[in-house]
């Protein structure tokens, strides 16, 4: 039903604790490693956070990028925010997020419909004009392709309080003092950059592309160049959300990229080339 709050279920472990499946891609032993990581920063993290969100955007199905990011990502977090341009028919692609806790989703420009317009089921949560709630704050967003659903949008924002909400689109949204003046922080994607801006006290995050690539041709001392020997280098960039008491949200960008030493970026090829078979690695 349009308006309805929804809380996913959670699957808990014994004690009462979200329990992350292993559908991340990770070896068990990986897996294991980066769960043991989590743990030993959650204690510290738990005494100075009242919550986390990790938030990504523009997957454009680059499943590479999404297995780079479980491996260097440890969180904790208490929530993913995907914003939009997911192209993820099959699920697989926020079944790897879910592991990091649950995932709330706008649709983007390629996220045609309706194949991949279709709810991921229950432990999703698609964030059109559906609102979902943690502790106080509430997160509500709007699709690439209904737009025209924006009225309604205004209206669940002023009905939920606009202080509370968070906004999540795939682009940005314009003269949004007009209908919804007062919300502290909109998250959009679409134009593949980090941005952190403020405009009539509303904070708009663009946040970047987790599913970047470039094209990468070898040195002419390995390999004769051209098409056939051309490959494509991974790089990915997203943005952790901070929630402390009483302070603004503390907005952190962080990046990453495939090895690629031999090898020169050119002109980006679509479609890509084969991907590099090197490790991602995190910058700076």
């Amino acid at each position: 039903m349009a308006g309805e709050i929804i809380r996913l279920p959670a699957s808990l472990d014994g004690r009462g604790r979200y329990q992350r499946p292993n559908s991340s891609g990770l070896t068990n032993r990986e897996y294991k490693a980066r769960e043991r990581a989590r743990r030993k920063d959650e204690q510290t993290y738990r005494a100075t956070r009242t919550m986390r969100v990790l938030a990504v955007s523009d997957i454009h199905g680059f499943i590479a990028n999404v297995d780079a990011l479980c491996r260097l990502e440890p969180g904790p977090f208490d929530l993913v925010i995907v914003a939009g341009d997911i192209v993820d028919p099959d699920g697989t692609l926020l079944a790897r997020l879910r592991t990091f806790g649950p995932v709330l989703y706008v649709l983007g420009n390629w996220d045609h419909a309706p194949s991949s317009a279709r709810d991921h089921g229950p432990e999703y949560h698609r964030l059109h004009c559906r609102p979902y709630e943690l502790g106080e704050v509430t997160f509500v967003g709007l699709d690439w392709y209904d737009q025209a659903d924006r009225p309604q949008l205004a209206a669940l924002v002023a009905e939920r309080g606009a202080s509370n909400c968070i906004v999540v689109t795939h682009e940005r949204l314009t003269r949004t003092a007009e209908d919804m003046p007062g919300v502290p922080l909109f998250l959009f994607g679409h134009l593949h950059a980090f941005r952190d801006t403020t405009s009539s006290g509303s904070r708009f995050v663009q946040i970047g592309a987790l599913g970047e690539y470039h094209t990468v041709a070898p040195d002419q001392a390995t390999k004769p160049r051209g098409r056939p020997n051309y490959r494509s280098a991974g790089f990915g960039s997203y943005v952790i959300l901070d929630f402390v008491a009483g302070q603004p949200i503390e907005v952190t960008r962080r990046t990453f990229h495939q090895e690629h030493a031999g090898w020169t970026v050119v002109s980006s090829m679509w479609p890509p080339p084969p991907p590099l078979d090197t490790s991602f690695v995190v910058d700076g």
